[in-house]
């Protein structure tokens, strides 16, 4: 049974879902066994780059990727804007201003720390149990309320073509890239959209290491591209349990901790990952979430 992660190198034009179920298939069709699989953080469908497909247990652990930081390299265009804010939907308004490279680097400032984001209307936000991309695409108008996101970093990097720049952007999960370009460009007195948009690093997961679905196609041994759970959680610390608490354990009987770490710590159980456990005040295993 497959357990762990594959860094998928995501392909623009698909849409997450579509990539997990490739994955699924193909897995399928190489004989291995899983029980479940799915991602790991929506990446929009004209967007390239990571997306985290977890395997078997390792979909357990969606709670513990949500605070990962991700980067990005994005191109945005200034002087027109569509219904997506990229440059694949519908244009919906085009100016004449011309943006420098100095008026970007006087106003970046303003998009850095903890700020309000609007989700873009075309977005997997949910409202009221329907993803607000669907309702769009009814021309359902909605009233998407502002988050609080955390941009680490947002650099110019260069001007590629007249009025497009190059950006890379560290941020918190959830941010939504194109919804940046549309804010800059209010900043700027125009409007805007981007042009790419790639996931260069989500938590630990790296384009460098990132395989593409051609790739899995071409391999014969598909296994060699996905990371343990083991090594997603090697930032914990660790408690080995004697083997001769197994049945104990497993059974549901409480067991009483010897020297264990402080706060939420990765259990072994006859030197295989169990679970992730803290000690209660008396000492205690406390079993936060199986893994096995």
């Amino acid at each position: 049974m497959l357990n762990g992660f594959i860094t998928l190198n995501k392909s623009r034009g698909m849409t997450s879902q579509k990539a997990v179920t490739a994955v699924k298939w193909l897995l399928k069709n190489r004989q291995y066994e899983i029980s479940k699989i799915g991602h790991l953080g929506t990446l929009d469908p004209d967007a390239e780059g990571v997306l985290v497909i977890a395997l078997g247990h390792a979909t357990k652990l969606f709670d513990y990727h949500l605070t990962a930081k991700k980067t990005y390299i994005t191109d945005i265009v200034f002087g027109t804007t569509t219904d997506t804010l990229d440059l694949t939907g519908k244009i919906l308004q085009s100016d004449n201003v011309l943006v420098t490279s100095e008026q970007i680097e006087n106003i970046i400032h303003c998009f850095l720390g903890e700020i309000e984001q609007i989700p873009p209307a075309y977005s997997a936000k949910s409202i009221g149990g329907v993803k607000a991309y669907r309702l769009a695409r009814s021309n359902i108008d909605v009233e998407l309320q502002p988050k609080r996101i955390n941009i680490y970093s947002l650099d110019l990097i260069d001007e590629i073509a007249p009025n497009t720049f190059k950006f890379s952007i560290e941020c918190s999960s959830g941010t939504y890239i194109r919804a940046i370009a549309r804010d800059l460009a209010t900043k700027l007195g125009t409007i805007g959209a981007t042009q790419r948009i790639i996931r260069t690093q989500s938590g630990v997961f790296k384009l460098a290491n990132a395989v593409s679905i051609e790739q899995l196609e071409a391999s014969q041994n598909i296994s060699e591209y996905i990371m343990s759970i083991d090594s997603f959680l090697s930032d914990y610390q660790t408690y080995y349990l004697s083997d001769c608490f197994s049945n104990r354990l497993l059974n549901g009987v409480s067991i009483q901790l010897e020297n264990a770490p402080e706060g939420i710590f990765v259990l072994y159980l006859n030197d295989k990952i169990f679970a992730l456990a803290e000690k209660s005040e008396d000492d205690y295993i406390k079993i936060i979430r199986r893994l096995m």
